[in-house]
């Protein structure tokens, strides 16, 4: 089951005192921290009595529709407008609320929209579930003032699938100048370490193996971050421990040695790193330098040698030349990240970089989108043949079990958050099925029973983005 395919089925009374089901889709755009802050309100409208559904393919015949949303780029917030206009038109007599970072910056915006109930800032998201619960309409935005705005006491006891996400930190202070975000979700607050251990212990007991703690600047966590991640790694029957986007700054050695002696964190970071040309990163107030990076990626290398990176990178930034982003390439190139988040630049009003000279066309930021996304695509390949060809092994996670033609396919996610998967003869499943106890509901034969399951695996190539394994 994944996150956008979350349902849970209550009972409430009417008005008439006969048992009414009451329904909710929440849609949800952006940022993990937003889909753990969806599973939040989702969590407390179902204990109201609603039946409520994250899933995007079902969207009509909801009586309440609470619209998640996004504005970290200009497409963002027209994505946002546009889901709220789709969901109405499917959902005509629902009432709706509105809620996330695009409500935030724009609540005038959505009030006006047909329908809308209510228009919930970010300094209290949870009030949505409370509206909701109620029916309740408000003529102005609530929640929208984030001067002093404390951390919103939130918890999620599950996911409904394997890997779930621990909103611990809220809020930025970088100030980069082409970032709209802190301005959006106020200035620096954090989850105290022992309510982040309760839930992370509820998580994995509750069947998610897999905790990723995540943040809107996860490397400002203010009670430590390095010892945090050491009482996760002391929860029993935590398998796998990963981090939300970091900044390369924060990549210090007493941090990496802290990540590399744990047990269980994973091989893999994602480098918010945004430009690989010095003279853009410093327009951009980047707090470190391609030469500083270079030397951290080494170093992290050393300590975990299986490491595979990701990483956020920006096109067109205003004043980006040619020269400039030809040096993006060849830092790239050098620094070997396995997957690119690629984005042109947007122009955001309010920030400083909106009113900066020399703005780079769209189109030519688009190209240079394209361009970063054929290099990288040919890093993949020649890192996946190279992994194929020296018989490399990875640990794979079965998170979706599937019947094909050829027979069972498990796909998941490696300890290097390679997306993979592994085809299964009929003897290979019987042998694996062989060896788990049935769950309650499940036969001995069924398939699914192998969701959840750790196999060791050998690479053997690469189709679209998914790494191919085979059992060893």
């Amino acid at each position: 089951m994944t996150l956008n395919n979350t349902e849970d089925f209550g009972m409430c009374e009417n008005t008439g005192g006969a048992a009414h089901k009451r329904s909710a889709l929440i849609l949800t755009l952006g940022c993990r921290v937003n889909h753990y802050e969806s599973e939040a309100i989702a969590e407390q409208l179902r204990r109201t009595g609603f039946r409520v559904s994250l899933s995007e393919e079902s969207r009509s015949g909801y009586d309440t529709v609470i619209v998640n949303t996004c504005s970290v780029t200009a497409m963002s917030d027209r994505k946002s407008r546009q889901i709220v206009h789709r969901a109405l038109k499917n959902n005509p007599s629902a009432a709706f609320y509105i809620t996330g970072c695009s409500a935030q910056n724009y609540p005038e915006v959505y009030k006006k929209i047909p329908g809308v109930r209510a228009v919930i800032g970010n300094r209290s998201k949870l009030e949505t579930a409370v509206l909701a619960a109620v029916g309740s309409t408000t003529r102005e935005p609530i929640g929208t003032d984030l001067s002093d705005a404390p951390f919103e006491q939130m918890s999620v006891s599950s996911f409904g699938r394997l890997r779930s996400y621990i909103k611990i930190e809220d809020g930025c202070r970088s100030n980069c100048a082409y970032c709209i975000i802190p301005s959006l979700r106020g200035d620096i607050r954090c989850k105290a370490p022992g309510d982040v251990i309760a839930e992370a212990e509820s998580l994995v007991h509750g069947g998610s193996p897999e905790i990723v703690l995540t943040g809107i600047e996860l490397s400002a966590y203010s009670y430590g971050l390095s010892e945090l991640i050491t009482r996760l790694d002391a929860i029993d029957g935590i398998r796998r421990i990963r981090l939300g986007s970091l900044d390369p700054s924060f990549m210090r050695v007493d941090f990496v040695d802290a990540y590399a002696a744990c047990k269980h964190t994973m091989p893999h970071f994602h480098i918010s790193m945004q430009s690989g040309c010095d003279r853009t990163l410093s327009m951009m107030r980047r707090r470190y330098n391609t030469a500083q990076v270079l030397e951290k990626l080494s170093y992290m290398r050393e300590r975990l040698p299986s490491l595979r990176l990701s990483a956020d990178i920006i096109c067109g930034f205003p004043g980006e030349t040619d020269e400039d982003f030809g040096r993006t390439r060849d830092f790239l190139s050098e620094a070997d990240f396995f997957h690119l988040h690629i984005f042109p630049y947007s122009k955001r009003e309010g920030t400083d970089a909106a009113e900066m000279p020399d703005q780079v066309p769209s189109d030519i930021a688009k190209e240079r989108v394209a361009v970063l996304m054929r290099d990288n695509s040919e890093r993949q390949r020649k890192t996946v043949s190279d992994l194929a060809a020296s018989c490399t092994t990875v640990n794979l996670l079965a998170e979706r079990v599937s019947q094909t033609d050829s027979g069972i396919v498990l796909a998941g996610h490696t300890e290097e958050f390679f997306e993979a998967s592994a085809g299964l003869t009929e003897r290979e499943t019987d042998a694996l099925l062989a060896h788990i106890p049935p769950r309650e509901g499940q036969s001995a034969d069924d398939p699914r029973r192998l969701r959840g399951c750790e196999l060791t695996a050998r690479i053997i190539g690469l189709i679209g983005n998914t790494v191919m394994t085979e059992l060893i």
